[in-house]
């Protein structure tokens, strides 16, 4: 892989975990939630996301950044199409929400170290300004 496809990776799992976070608003209105449970969705990524980060790291560091990375970015698509096919399912909201965590907390561990590897022969701190840009770009596209 290129850092440019690294960097587009980080950037594509960026937008694509904030994309639901507007729509937990339509989903509010439309199933009736309470402030809670709508604080509970919110949540729920932060509880997939901060072990994955802990975790992810270290398990690519021993199987390859390779390994870990692009199994990630695939599971990040499914948990958006999770999210989009939840319909009135409260239950695969939470799984989905929770899942989008994971899979973002994994390849934004991994794909910034992997940038950096990637990014060596550019200089030092190419890589660390790279996965900063795509993933604030990436963040900051949806709306």
């Amino acid at each position: 892989m290129t850092w440019k496809r690294a960097v587009f990776a980080l950037f594509t799992v960026a937008a694509g975990t904030n994309v639901p976070t507007p729509l937990l608003l339509v989903y509010q209105e439309r199933l009736d939630l309470s402030a809670e449970v709508l604080t509970a969705l919110f949540g729920c990524y932060a509880a997939g996301l901060v072990p994955a980060l802990l975790v992810a790291g270290e398990l690519s560091d021993r199987l390859g950044r390779r390994r870990v990375a692009i199994p990630g970015i695939v599971l990040s698509a499914v948990a958006s199409l999770a999210f989009a096919a939840a319909g009135d399912s409260l239950t695969l909201l939470f799984l989905a929400r929770f899942a989008q965590g994971v899979v973002s907390g994994v390849v934004f561990s991994v794909g910034s170290a992997w940038v950096g590897e990637l990014s060596l022969a550019s200089g030092e701190g190419a890589g660390g300004r790279r996965a900063a840009v795509a993933m604030t770009a990436g963040f900051s596209s949806v709306r």
